[in-house]
This record gives C-alpha cells, sequence and structure tokens, in this order.
C-alpha cells in the first residue's frame, strides 16, 4: 500500500526573486511559487496541484497566457502546462494545474510555478491572489 514520504505546500514566492500580489504581468515567463519535495525514489509517483487567481485589467483584443509547471527553476523542464485566455475587462478567475509523474532518479525535485503572458500587452493581465503549490511523494 503506497503511503506519503513527503509532502510540501508554498505560496507566491521564488527565492531569488520574492514576489508580493497583485502581479502586473510582464510579456516574459516569471516564476510564482516553487515547492521543494525530498526522499525520491525512482518507483515513486508525484503529485503536484497549483493554482492561481487571474483578472484583466486592460485591452480591448483578448489576452492569453501560459501557465507551466517545471522540473526545476524557472528555465527547468516543462512538464505540463495550461493555456488560459481572458476575454473581459474585468473578469475574474483561477486557473488550476494537475500534474502526476514517476520515474524520477533524483532524491530531491524542485517544481516552479510559471506564467508567461503570450497574447497582449504588458500589465493587461494581473496575477491577483490565491497562488500556491503543493506536492506529494507517494512511495512504499
Amino acid at each position: 500500500m503506497p503511503r506519503v514520504k513527503d509532502s510540501n505546500k508554498n505560496e507566491a514566492r521564488i527565492p531569488e526573486n520574492p514576489c508580493s500580489l497583485p502581479i502586473s504581468l510582464p510579456m516574459e515567463e516569471i516564476g510564482l511559487t516553487i515547492v521543494i519535495l525530498n526522499n525520491i525514489v525512482q518507483a515513486d509517483q508525484i503529485f503536484i496541484t497549483a493554482t492561481a487567481g487571474l483578472t484583466k485589467q486592460a485591452g480591448s483584443t483578448p489576452t492569453e497566457l501560459i501557465f507551466r509547471i517545471r522540473r526545476g527553476g524557472v528555465d527547468g523542464v516543462e512538464v505540463y502546462k495550461r493555456v488560459r485566455t481572458i476575454y473581459e475587462i474585468g473578469s475574474y478567475g483561477y486557473t488550476t494545474l494537475t500534474h502526476v509523474e514517476s520515474g524520477i532518479s533524483s532524491s530531491v525535485q524542485m517544481y516552479t510555478l510559471t506564467v508567461q503572458m503570450t497574447k497582449g500587452a504588458p500589465a493587461e493581465a494581473i496575477i491577483t491572489d490565491l497562488v500556491s503549490m503543493s506536492g506529494v511523494v507517494y512511495g512504499n
């Protein structure tokens, strides 16, 4: 029967770039938060969940955001992504990402939640609140 070997949860923070909410998004990819998991062996399953609140504050065309979960830092390997398009100014919502993986050979692993605005103008979209990321390692 699998058991929880490690778990961790963080809110909006990146060690090298602490952020406070709300964040007006630039056009480049930025880190929102991380989670570090320990005691991993190759047979374990890793469950990652991340959530971010968002809104559109300006612009007449749709704004497109790409949320990514990366193994490692902001430039790490992309393991999951979700594209979110916001159409109306003042519309508010949440995006949730869930990723499961196994076969990781490193005993300690960091996962990073990032966001990148790909359509729209700088500062059209805002990450508002509830940025969180959690991870759980299941194994024997």
